[in-house]
């Protein structure tokens, strides 16, 4: 199970770009095809028990709603994504 430093530390060391959306309650993280994979397992995606998290397809990377996946193993938003540092 990821906790908040492992979190932390992936999303800041791959430098994906994010934004905060409806009042700060989501994260839009825009990650890389060539980081997908990697991200996936760190997130364990395929082993979330609810719904998939919503994602969308852009022209090199794809768009992940970050806060399900968060809610999920009990990490803050705000403790990986800084609003002050958007990318």
């Amino acid at each position: 199970m990821i906790n908040t430093l492992e979190a932390y530390k992936f999303i800041r060391n791959k430098k994906f770009e994010y934004h905060f959306i409806d009042d700060d309650k989501e994260v839009l993280c825009f990650v890389e095809f060539d980081e997908l994979q990697k991200f996936c397992e760190i997130f364990k995606i395929d082993r979330l028990t609810d719904e998939p998290p919503m994602v969308a397809l852009k022209a090199c990377s794809v768009c992940i709603e970050m806060a399900q996946i968060c809610n999920h193993f009990g990490i803050d938003l705000n403790d990986i994504f800084d609003k002050d540092k958007e990318f």
